[in-house]
């Protein structure tokens, strides 16, 4: 009988997931820090394991009867005043629950990387799986993504079948923490308090419904090739384009102002400044900023043609979310 183990079931993508797989009637084992976090109960055929994946006894004990793996915990951050978490969740973490995976003997895991590994392209051009990932990083959060990129490969070579999938933007209904910044955006806007466009608006990025996602890494775990890796995106589109479509999605026209590079770096580098003495996360920092004004077009033809993967329009995803957002 299949027994399915998460990580991160309290984050954007691993709550709907185990959301979904509760709607079908999947037996689940779910590693929290926080259980209060938790919008799903302890109900029949779901236990809760409170802990943390830097604690591989925890891990391992959480993980025993399960048959697959479901890795989706991770330190996605843009800044923390103490940078080694970074290293000890995403790296460390991921090594505990590899190890625990292989000393069980799992019959397949799904490893939730990034989109963000994939290099800068034109504004012409997708990356795709093939396209060769670069070593240096602006952020903590994807150097350390790409480390635990190497021990999945590892892990893989050692006879642990991992099948490894790369969301790209995300946004939909759910959690409106970090993670879910372009949800957040929407409702700004929709209020009236967002008032920018970065950069000259040019600047190519893609964004993927929320419930797509989810859908893709179930589906990577039903089909998805051992070794092999798949990236769950949606539509390539500009910064002047994802605004155009949040202005319909939310019926309104706000004014919006296109804000140069060097003045959105300026005032990045003063919020993290003020992040550093203050301990509250800052809304943007300049690694940031850098990243989302390259063009990063990316895409999911392998996902399509391999995993039977669909992507919902921009604009029908943004319309469903800002319908949610009204009921909140």
């Amino acid at each position: 009988m299949e027994r399915y183990f998460i990580t991160g079931s309290t984050g954007l993508i691993g709550n709907a997931l185990a959301g979904l797989l509760v709607s079908l009637h999947k037996p689940l084992h779910l590693l929290v820090r926080s259980p209060s976090k938790l919008t799903i109960t302890a109900t029949e055929g779901v236990h809760i394991f409170q802990g943390d994946i830097t604690d591989y006894n925890t891990v391992e004990k959480a993980m025993k009867g399960c048959t697959h793996v479901f890795h989706l915990a991770a330190c996605a951050t843009q800044f923390d005043q103490d940078p080694g978490v970074f290293d000890r969740v995403n790296v460390d973490g991921t090594r505990n629950v590899l190890q625990a995976a292989f000393v069980n003997q799992i019959e397949k895991v799904v490893y939730t990387s990034t989109a963000g590994l994939f290099p800068v392209t034109s504004p012409l051009e997708d990356a795709n799986e093939e396209s060769e990932m670069p070593s240096h990083f602006m952020t903590d959060y994807i150097r350390t993504k790409f480390l635990a990129e190497s021990l999945v490969n590892g892990y893989s070579e050692k006879g642990l079948s991992i099948t490894k999938v790369y969301p790209t933007r995300v946004y939909g209904p759910g959690s409106l923490r970090e993670s879910n910044s372009v949800t957040r955006i929407l409702k700004f806007y929709s209020e009236g308090k967002w008032p920018f466009i970065p950069g000259d608006g040019k600047t190519f990025g893609n964004y993927v419904f929320l419930e797509d996602v989810v859908r893709g890494i179930l589906k990577a775990m039903q089909s998805g090739k051992p070794g092999d890796g798949y990236i769950l995106g949606g539509e390539n589109v500009t910064f002047d384009e994802l605004f155009r479509n949040i202005k319909m999605a939310s019926n309104k026209n706000h004014i919006l102002v296109h804000v140069p590079y060097p003045v959105l770096w300026f005032g990045s580098t003063i919020i993290k400044g003020i992040a550093m003495i203050s301990g509250k996360p800052p809304l943007i920092t300049p690694g940031w900023i850098r990243r989302y004004l390259e063009h990063r077009r990316l895409s999911s033809d392998k996902a399509i043609r391999e995993l039977g993967y669909s992507i919902t329009p921009l604009s029908d995803g943004l319309t469903k979310t800002m319908t949610w957002l009204n009921q909140l």
